[in-house]
């Protein structure tokens, strides 16, 4: 059965592990999410759809929507793709959907990376320390839609700050290099590029202009010369001889630096 994110009009079809769904397109994540790498966590019950407790960074209404509608979708589709422990990560756009079923095949926990560089191990293991806090709950197989919200979101948004937290893990921090190289670094880094060829330029025509300007004078000087005035300017007009055109490659490489 197709598991569809979305309507099929303007959408990519994807199958990855066994899922095979309709993916629309989506903000890139340092825009659709801002500085969030872990911007979505949800738990359900796989049997009958049923979202249990969710948290999203955005609070916006229509976030809010369209994140449960694709978890919901999720759960549909893991009753048939999934078995009772096992995970797979799911590939959207520039970022990842990690999916983990319990060891009953009651429940599914999910996390959403807005990046793919987000490293896997630590997804997973906030899943696992959602599902400890999770399992700590009661009546699990007959709660109804959302009813553990209270108690669940500020444990999933401790954790995904916890999660995003680089000085906790490093490894977050090259994440979110990779995510958005156009960041700080990177903006300097082309800056720097930029002013190292503005100065080339700037040397090469400044040799130029010398260069017109004494052949001018030189040229100027041999006139002198022939017309028998001052010795000085007729000794720099014999030795204007050595103003001949430049042979290729004489003032160097000119080719432009690239950052």
């Amino acid at each position: 059965a197709a598991f569809a994110f979305f309507a099929p009009s303007g959408c990519t079809r994807r199958s990855v592990k066994g899922f095979s769904f309709w993916a629309a397109a989506m903000p890139a994540c340092q825009d659709g999410w801002g500085d969030k790498m872990l911007p979505f966590v949800a738990v359900g019950r796989v049997k009958d759809g049923v979202t249990l407790a969710f948290y999203i960074c955005d609070s916006t209404e229509d976030r809010k929507e369209l994140m449960t509608d694709i978890f919901s979708k999720l759960l549909g589709a893991a009753a048939q793709k999934l078995q009772a422990g096992q995970r797979t990560r799911l590939q959207w756009n520039d970022g990842s959907v990690c999916c983990l079923m319990d060891q009953q095949g009651l429940l599914l926990y999910c996390v959403v990376t807005s990046a793919l560089s987000y490293p896997e191990r630590l997804a997973y293991q906030l899943l696992h320390d959602v599902r400890v806090a999770t399992q700590a709950l009661p009546d699990l197989a007959g709660a109804g839609e959302h009813a553990f919200n209270e108690e669940l979101q500020p444990r999933m948004q401790e954790l995904t700050k916890q999660y995003e937290d680089p000085e906790l893990f490093p490894q977050v921090q090259v994440a979110a290099i990779g995510a958005n190289p156009a960041g700080p670094v990177g903006n300097d880094q082309a800056q720097a590029s930029r002013s190292i060829r503005n100065k080339k330029y700037t040397l090469i025509l400044s040799v130029l202009l010398l260069l017109v300007v004494l052949y001018a004078l030189l040229g100027s000087g041999g006139g002198i010369a022939a017309g028998g005035g001052d010795p000085a300017a007729a000794h720099l007009g014999q030795g204007a001889s050595f103003l001949e055109p430049l042979a290729p490659g004489a003032l160097g490489s000119t080719r432009e630096i690239h950052s």
